[in-house]
């Protein structure tokens, strides 16, 4: 399990630039090794933040630190949290393709191939949706981590249409 400071990266390395909900931020995170970015997901306090919801996210990001790797979980990439810091935040993979959510709102808004007249996600599709949330919950289980807030609003579609779930809710 990495700790905090094994996790932490350098406030310098990360811009961040939409807003996709208060809190949540697309951003860019460059890698100093590689002279290479990468668009990826922060989470951070927002700056009106009480000391209870800093509370509320270092206990996120010590659950997201036990996690080993597992292609149906989101993973963390790193953390901001040292003192002096603007703004305390965690940093995780982006997917592609936006929340479950948003995925299954696009079919229903029209999102079909028109050629065939037929909607784009598929049964067969659905229950491998369900298949990989499955999976994801249960690598969780056996690292005795209790999802408390596993809704499709917290199911990421990555490139290929794949889902993985984030271990932590949005408030």
């Amino acid at each position: 399990m990495r700790t905090r400071e094994q996790a932490e990266i350098s406030s310098a390395e990360l811009i961040l630039t939409d807003l996709l909900k208060p809190g949540i931020h697309k951003a860019s995170l460059s890698n100093m090794d590689t002279s290479g970015t990468s668009v990826v997901v922060a989470k951070c306090l927002k700056d009106s933040s009480s000391v209870l919801q800093k509370e509320y996210l270092l206990n996120e990001l010590d659950v997201m630190l036990s996690i080993t790797p597992h292609v149906n979980v989101i993973k963390l990439l790193g953390c901001i949290i040292s003192s002096g810091s603007p703004k305390p935040c965690v940093v995780l993979e982006f997917a592609t393709n936006g929340s479950l959510k948003d995925v299954l709102h696009s079919f229903e808004d029209g999102d079909s191939n028109v050629d065939k007249g037929t909607p784009s996600v598929s049964g067969d599709k659905l229950l491998s949706f369900a298949d990989q949330i499955a999976c994801g919950m249960e690598h969780l289980a056996t690292l005795k981590i209790i999802h408390r807030k596993l809704g499709i609003r917290n199911i990421f579609v990555g490139k290929g249409r794949f889902a993985r779930l984030v271990a932590f809710h949005t408030q």
